[in-house]
């Protein structure tokens, strides 16, 4: 069995490359993509529109922060992971106990990390 076998993924990431490569490393796992969404106002709308059961969240979207993604989520209990390419999860926040994910990751390391939050949302 996949490690996300049926596991419903939001995937938010304003490079496209990274995006699809994202999506083709959760594909092989098992999991259904919900997006990509390369915005905020567009991941708020599939959030809305077609919850998934976990997230994938690209902390800086262009010039804006993922954090209204992060509110949207956590208000419905959808549990959510965020990545970086750089150190700036360092600096806190309010999001500062979400796993994190550093760019670039291994597949491994990102299977581990969604199938332990999918467990946690649908496993309860």
């Amino acid at each position: 069995m996949k490690p996300l076998n049926g596991c419903r993924v939001l995937v938010v990431e304003d490079q496209p490359i990274i995006a699809l490569s994202i999506t083709d490393i959760l594909n092989g796992l098992g999991a259904i993509i919900v997006g990509p969404s390369a915005t905020v106002e567009g991941a708020l709308r599939l959030v809305e529109s077609d919850p998934p059961d976990v997230a994938l969240l690209d902390l800086w979207l262009g010039k804006e922060q993922v954090y209204p993604v992060c509110d949207a989520l956590t208000a419905s209990g959808i549990p959510f992971a965020l990545s970086s390419g750089s150190d700036v999860f360092a600096e806190g926040g309010k999001f500062r106990t979400a796993p994190r994910i550093y760019k670039p990751f291994h597949p491994d390391e990102l299977a581990a990390v969604l199938a332990s939050l999918c467990c946690s949302n649908r496993c309860t």
